[in-house]
C-alpha cells in the first residue's frame, strides 16, 4: 500500500529547466567560455562537483556555483509549477500520502522555490544534494526520506523526469514514475528515459491520480 510519494524539484516540481539554462548561460560567459545550449545540457546538467570541476577545470568551483545560483535567482523569478500539480498534491495528502522533495539542488534554493511557490506545506521533508554523500542515482537521498517518513520501500513511490531520478528510484527498490512533459523533451533523452522501463509514465500531472490510484 502506498504511504509515500518522493518527488524530484526542477522539471518535475517546477517548470524551471530554462531558468537554469539561462543561469549556466551566463556564468559560463562570466568565465569567459562560449558553450552551446546542447554543451550546457550534456555536460552541466546533473554533474557532481567533482565532475564538473573535472570537466571544466574552474579552479574556485564554490565562486562559480555561488554566482551561478545569483543569476539563477535574477531570472527565476518567473517559475510557475507545472500544470495541475497543486492540485495534485492537495489529492495526495487528502489520501494521506505523505510527501518528500530530494533533488540535485541546494537545499536553501528549494525551500526558497516552495515557499514562493506556495506548496512547501505539502511536504514532509526536502533534502538536497549535500544531504548525502553520494548524489544520484546511488540510494542515499532516497533512503534518508524513507526514514524521516517512515515508510518501507515497498510503500515508496519516486517520481523524477531524468534518467537519475528512474535510477536512484531502481536502485532503492522503490515504485517509479516517469514524467515526461513536451517541454522537458529538449533536456533529456527520450528513449534513454524509456529504456529504463519506469513503473508508469505521464506527461500531465492530471493523469497521476489515476495511476496512484492503482497503488492505494
Amino acid at each position: 500500500m502506498l504511504k509515500a510519494v518522493l518527488f524530484d524539484f526542477d522539471g518535475t516540481i517546477a517548470d524551471s529547466l530554462h531558468f537554469h539554462l539561462r543561469a549556466w548561460r551566463k556564468t559560463f560567459n562570466h568565465y569567459g567560455k562560449n558553450l552551446s545550449d546542447e554543451e550546457i545540457i550534456r555536460d552541466a546538467f546533473y554533474v557532481t562537483e567533482e565532475e564538473f570541476t573535472k570537466k571544466f577545470k574552474i579552479d574556485d568551483v564554490k565562486a562559480f556555483f555561488d554566482l551561478y545560483y545569483t543569476h539563477l535567482s535574477e531570472v527565476i523569478t518567473e517559475l510557475k509549477l507545472h500544470e495541475n500539480l497543486e492540485e495534485v498534491l492537495s489529492w495526495l495528502k487528502k489520501k494521506n500520502i505523505k510527501l518528500a522533495i530530494i533533488s540535485f539542488a541546494d537545499r536553501e534554493y528549494l525551500v526558497a522555490q516552495l515557499s514562493r511557490l506556495k506548496i512547501a506545506n505539502f511536504f514532509d521533508a526536502v533534502l538536497g544534494h549535500r544531504d548525502a554523500s553520494h548524489p544520484k542515482p546511488h540510494s542515499e537521498i532516497a533512503k534518508k526520506a524513507m526514514k524521516i517518513l517512515e515508510v518501507n520501500t515497498d510503500e515508496t513511490l519516486l517520481i523524477g523526469d531524468t534518467e537519475l531520478d528512474i535510477k536512484t528510484g531502481k536502485n532503492a527498490l522503490v515504485l517509479t514514475g516517469l514524467y515526461l512533459p513536451k517541454m522537458n523533451l529538449p533536456f533529456v533523452d527520450e528513449e534513454s528515459l524509456r529504456a529504463l522501463k519506469a513503473d508508469f509514465e505521464f506527461g500531465n500531472f492530471s493523469e497521476l491520480p489515476d495511476k496512484v490510484s492503482r497503488l492505494l
